[in-house]
């Protein structure tokens, strides 16, 4: 279906992809290079996969990247038991050559329709099946921070082209007399040829080395995006990638290029020839066109500026909120148990008491604890009901659901707020209870008390709910898109985990080793790693990390967003700066006869300077103004990644403007600051 076939070996036959099937899997090119040294007779011979023999069948192709990370695959069996239903699937297809995508759709919603009727329904949620493009569906996470960084670089095009215009009507004042005996000798239109002849020649030489940094930093980036954005195509730098940079290039030097152009197919020739470059085409007489593109610079600077002080101030928000429990000197680990060895409680709490005996036993270690999930993940999401609620029409809640052995709420230091955790007492003997946390009584149990009980999805005895614990920060599994927040959470002892649910809840999670510990971390790791080998050499870890980690892991795509367009909206400022203090350098070079001549005449140097400068400041006050209302239209694109921030936050306008016009007044005092070093008598004599 996807246009790739294994390099080596064969793709999975129908009898192996059917339940009680032959065991098969197919290795990824880099797992077969890196475990078994690229051998091809590895075909035909059986590997151990969760703890049961499956053979190679295939070798899929180098370079190949899935559209979901794996580097093995085992065959899918789909069934309708288990969770969903068999409503829990993801459909692939390619539509023939003679079909339309319309007649295509037909036929799935009809297929899908019958699959429905078949199933169970549940609260009306399953009502279809509908096709999308494969390159929209996998995208559809990141099309729209995408699409908002895009348009930033757009806009800081613009401001680097708008610079360029005004760089070039600069060079063409100070090229009066050039000019106009260009003119006289062979007439504008070569002359204009050759104003925006150089001006594509600037073009290609800017996007040439834009294109090699670019190259340069696709390291970098393409380390940050396919973390933190998911993106599971490789980035690289190829022909089409060039060839828009360099037309983009050319087509906006082009454009902006035609200002001066125009400026010398309008120049009066014996002006130009008797005055001699003493006002110049752009300048002297009409400094506005260069006033007006430096004033759409900061315009634009501010909106880029706006938009990057939001995303930062949410990226630092999420960084600075309480997580509810002590992260310091925690190390964490994760183990999957989705093995056949493990799909009973028995061997489950086995590994976990012989592994946390081992672990409290080395030196340095102040507690340790397993849970199912640790703060700043996504947890399990299971539905429950209110013991009042049981026998009536109510409809069950959902809400997030960990296991956790004793000790894990005194290892992560979880403050109790009521009542009590879990200890010794509460095994798989005795009443089954639960621990909850504050937001969990708040939004379903605010009239009721600690002792209350709850009854969870599947269990036929409820569960008395024996403490209260702080909120820890969440990524959300259901009901928000916020990154973290305090949800509703409810804690069983592992001991009283229903037995059924282990093979299936540990498909989609790996159960979390926690110890608090003053040991260097490569000590730590180490010495876990043996306590597990001890009780199965088969079983690693798959990571270990701080609990920083793990939350800087969540905040990945707002840290990017937030790191990109705050790169691009700092060039911004750098080119709007470079833009002002232009203008006021040329406005200097220009008046350098008139304030000679004031200086003589007695005027003081800071009523010159004050001259020189007043331009560029109602330049930047005006583009201040400009910018912020553009910049209140504009951040409504941002409302989906802007969280616990209104887009239109008074304190980040204010601060962006301020920093934008002091910049931009700075930018005006530095030329004008020149005029220290006049010297009247020097310059009337030169003039």
């Amino acid at each position: 279906v996807l246009g790739v076939l294994p390099a080596l070996g064969r793709e999975f036959s129908s009898e192996e992809d059917t339940a009680g099937g032959p065991k098969a899997t197919i290795l990824s090119h880099a797992l077969w290079k890196q475990m078994f040294d690229g051998d091809p007779g590895l075909l035909g011979k059986t590997v151990l996969l969760r703890g049961e023999p499956y053979v190679v069948v295939g070798i899929m192709p180098e370079g190949y990247r899935p559209l979901v990370a794996a580097d093995l695959w085992t065959p899918l069996r789909p069934s309708r038991n288990g969770e969903g239903g068999g409503t829990n699937y993801a459909l692939f297809a390619r539509i023939h050559s003679h079909s339309s995508r319309p007649e295509a759709e037909a036929e799935i919603a009809m297929l899908g329709q019958r699959i429905l009727d078949q199933g169970e329904r549940r609260d009306g949620a399953l009502r279809g099946y509908e096709f999308e493009p494969l390159q929209r569906a996998m995208a559809q996470d990141i099309r729209k921070p995408l699409l908002i960084l895009w348009s930033a670089v757009g806009l800081v095009l613009l401001i680097g082209c708008l610079n360029v215009a005004g760089l070039l009507l600069v060079r063409a004042t100070g090229r009066t007399r050039e000019i106009a005996t260009r003119v006289a000798l062979g007439g504008r239109a070569a002359v204009v040829r050759q104003m925006l002849t150089e001006s594509m020649v600037l073009a290609f030489l800017g996007g040439l080395t834009g294109a090699l940094l670019g190259w340069a930093g696709i390291a970098g980036l393409s380390t940050f995006a396919l973390r933190d954005f998911g993106i599971w195509e490789e980035l690289r730098l190829d022909w089409r990638v060039l060839l828009v940079t360099l037309a983009v290039s050319a087509l906006t030097s082009l454009f902006f290029g035609l200002l001066p152009a125009m400026k010398v197919a309008r120049a009066n020739v014996r002006s130009g020839l008797t005055e001699g470059g003493a006002h110049g085409i752009a300048g002297g007489p009409s400094p506005w066109p260069r006033r007006a593109l430096v004033l759409g610079e900061l315009a634009l600077g501010m909106v880029l500026l706006v938009s990057a002080g939001l995303l930062i101030r949410t990226f630092l928000h999420f960084r600075q909120l309480s997580p509810g429990f002590d992260p310091d000197h925690i190390v964490a680990a994760s183990l999957s148990l989705q093995d056949a060895r493990y799909s009973t409680k028995a061997s489950i709490t086995q590994l976990f008491d012989e592994t946390l005996d081992r672990i409290h036993n080395i030196p340095g270690i102040e507690s340790a604890a397993v849970g199912l999930s640790l703060p700043y993940e996504r947890w399990l999401n299971m539905s429950f009901l209110r013991q009042k609620d049981v026998g009536t029409d109510a409809h069950p809640t959902i809400t997030g659901l960990n296991y956790v052995t004793t000790g894990y709420f005194h290892t992560l230091r979880i403050p109790v707020l009521e009542g009590r955790v879990f200890d010794a007492r509460d095994n798989a003997k005795s009443e089954p209870v639960a621990v909850v946390n504050r937001a969990f009584m708040q939004q379903y149990l605010e009239d009721e008390k600690v002792g209350t009980s709850i009854l969870v999805s599947g269990e036929k005895l409820p569960r008395r709910i024996v403490g209260v614990v702080s909120d820890l920060q969440q990524h959300p599994g259901w009901g928000s898109a916020k990154p973290l927040l305090s949800q509703p959470a409810v804690y069983l002892p592992v001991e009283q985990f229903p037995e059924g649910w282990f093979p299936m809840i540990h498909t989609w999670f790996a159960p979390k080793w926690v110890v608090r510990t003053q040991v260097p971390r490569r000590r730590v790791v180490m010495e876990m790693q043996k306590a597990v080998e001890q009780s199965d050499p088969t079983l690693p870890f798959a990571w270990f990390k701080t609990l920083d980690d793990l939350r800087d892991t969540t905040l990945a795509p707002q840290r990017l967003n937030a790191a990109l367009l705050g790169t691009l909206a700092g060039l911004a400022l750098l080119l709007t700066a470079l833009g002002v203090y232009g203008l006021i350098a040329n406005s200097v070079v220009q008046r350098r006869r008139e304030m000679g001549i004031r200086i003589a005449l007695g005027a003081s140097y800071s009523t010159i300077i004050s001259s020189v400068t007043l331009p560029g400041v109602a330049l930047a006050a005006t583009g201040v103004a400009l910018g912020g209302v553009l910049a209140m239209v504009a951040v409504r694109f941002l409302q989906s990644l802007v969280y616990d921030l209104s887009v239109l936050d008074p304190g980040t306008f204010v601060g962006v403007g301020i920093v934008l016009f002091g910049v931009a007044c700075g930018a005006s005092l530095i030329p004008a600051l020149r005029m220290f070093r006049l010297n009247p008598a020097a310059t009337l004599r030169d003039e």
